[in-house]
């Protein structure tokens, strides 16, 4: 089921950027679509998206909007692969 879910998100995808060529606004919603679509993790998508539009990953952040951009960041301090910012609400 996650494999199907993927491989059509995959052909979508692949439809999108043949029909309009990749910026930061469609491949943020990409991005998000992927991750809610299959509801994976924000870095596969991100990879994904770089590899189906050759896109050097450490260049990702150029794509990136800002939102994105700061998901990803808590998305890899809770992975602890970052230091934090601090910029924690409290619990």
């Amino acid at each position: 089921h996650y494999l199907k879910g993927i491989l059509i998100m995959t052909n979508v995808i692949e439809a999108e950027l043949k029909s309009k060529q990749i910026n930061q606004k469609k491949f943020t919603q990409l991005v998000e679509k992927l991750v809610v679509t299959n509801g994976g993790d924000l870095m596969d998508a991100i990879l994904m998206i770089c590899e189906k539009n050759n896109i050097d990953p450490s260049d990702a952040s150029k794509y990136m909007s800002k939102p994105l951009k700061y998901k990803l960041e808590a998305y890899a301090s809770n992975l602890k692969l970052i230091q934090s910012t601090g910029n924690k609400l409290p619990i």
